[in-house]
């Protein structure tokens, strides 16, 4: 009988208790971007640059370092805010390749098309007016549309 000093655990029979150990590992953080102010990004923004990371973290463990690789890179200059870049338009390539990054690890008959595309475009349009994020386009939109076969 249980009084009121008896706890749950006094009462599940010895032999259905089981040690569970959990060991947590750090992730490395891919995004690295010197010279910028990630104090300065809005919630959104951060949570998609760590939404970004997980996804590049999944490519470059398989045979897609070159889409991991865009990725980091094109996130990495739209978060050093190029001469040119308005915070808008920042904000908005930054929810685009966070689309980019989930569409990327989505099997590819699953992946939305039409996301992909839009995200596309739309950054290789942001890219080329703002600054030197045309030539990071230029270096690094191709391996993108290679691996969307786009």
């Amino acid at each position: 009988m249980a009084n009121w000093k008896t706890t749950i655990r006094d009462l599940i029979p010895k032999e259905f208790v089981v040690k569970v150990e959990i060991n947590v590992n750090v992730n490395p953080i891919y995004i690295n971007a010197p010279g910028a102010t990630i104090g300065n990004l809005n919630t959104g923004e951060q949570m998609n640059i760590g939404s970004i990371d997980a996804h590049i973290e999944q490519l470059s463990g398989g045979n897609d370092k070159d889409a991991a690789d865009a990725l980091k890179a094109l996130t990495e200059a739209f978060i050093s805010n190029p001469e040119g870049l308005s915070d808008t338009d920042r904000s908005s390539a930054l929810d685009w390749l966070a689309a980019l990054a989930e569409q990327s690890t989505v099997p590819e008959p699953e992946r939305r098309k039409s996301i992909i595309k839009t995200a596309l475009d739309t950054l290789e349009q942001i890219s080329s007016a703002a600054g030197g994020l045309a030539a990071v386009w230029a270096q690094w939109g191709p391996a993108l549309l290679k691996f969307f076969g786009g």
